[in-house]
């Protein structure tokens, strides 16, 4: 049924009434059918949270580069968004089973770290500002011709 469940078949499930009449004892449960849409899978590389008073929203980005032959000049980059939006209540709940979950994987799987790769990446980005740095700035004069 699990995998039905999956594939987003019509369900038909059956709930107990609460409060059986005891009169009538050959009343049938109510069958109640719905359908599960699973939605796209999202992979995502960026992560922002914002908040207001009541709604805590998780925005999950994709950035994908775009080749096109026609403009040699810059590389296009597409952005796609993936907004979740919850109450405060349930943002905490998320936040407990992910927490939950990372712990379980990281017994099973060892400590999640920083892809090497990324780490080489953000260590030349430090050098190269620190060169920035230490190099003169040249100042830009001031254009008063509008």
């Amino acid at each position: 049924m699990a995998g039905e469940l999956n594939t987003g078949i019509m369900q038909v499930i059956t709930m107990a009434n609460e409060k059986p009449d005891k009169q009538d004892k050959t009343e049938k449960p109510e069958k109640i059918q719905f359908t599960i849409d699973d939605g796209m899978e999202f992979f995502t590389d960026e992560i922002g949270v914002m908040h207001n008073p009541i709604r805590f929203f998780i925005d999950f980005k994709r950035t994908t580069p775009r080749s096109d032959q026609r403009n040699a000049e810059f590389q296009p980059l597409i952005t796609r968004h993936q907004v979740i939006v919850m109450d405060p209540f349930l943002a905490k709940n998320f936040l407990d089973v992910l927490g939950r979950n990372i712990k379980d994987y990281e017994k099973k799987f060892g400590a999640v770290q920083k892809p090497k790769a990324l780490v080489k990446a953000i260590a030349k980005n430090k050098r190269a500002e620190k060169k920035k740095e230490s190099e003169p700035q040249e100042r830009e004069m001031p254009n008063y011709l509008g």
